[in-house]
């Protein structure tokens, strides 16, 4: 019988430091530490990612220092709201855990596409570089 993907099962793991701190609103991220039956709570960090891409690629950092770049940006920046608490003013502490990532061709980052349009446009221009 497979798992009710939409219905996450109780979580199997405890982080000795409280739940997992997952710094995203990625409901993939979200589903896969489900899956893996972590405790986790969500906090989706406000990053301005354009401006950081921009400044990183402008100062010549690589392309892959600029994910973990804005992958720790996201993990603080959870880690301290998730200190400050919800609304109801409880707080977590634990581990936090940002990610990123960057599409990266012929020595340009693509953003996330904005349409289908787009998505098709970078899928051609990946597959012909």
């Amino acid at each position: 019988m497979k798992p009710d993907i939409n219905q996450p099962a109780a979580p199997r793991f405890f982080l000795p430091e409280g739940p997992l701190i997952l710094a995203s609103s990625s409901r993939t991220r979200h589903q896969m530490l489900a899956n893996a039956g972590m405790d986790f709570v969500t906090y989706a960090p406000n990053i301005d990612e354009i401006s950081v891409r921009h400044s990183a690629k402008a100062s010549g950092m690589p392309a892959e220092d600029i994910a973990v770049l804005l992958a720790d940006m996201k993990a603080h920046k959870a880690a301290q709201a998730a200190m400050m608490g919800d609304a109801e003013g409880a707080s977590v502490s634990g581990f936090a855990l940002g990610s990123d990532q960057i599409l990266f061709c012929e020595g340009e980052i693509l953003a996330k596409p904005t349409s289908e349009a787009e998505a098709v446009e970078q899928i051609i221009y990946t597959d012909n570089s």
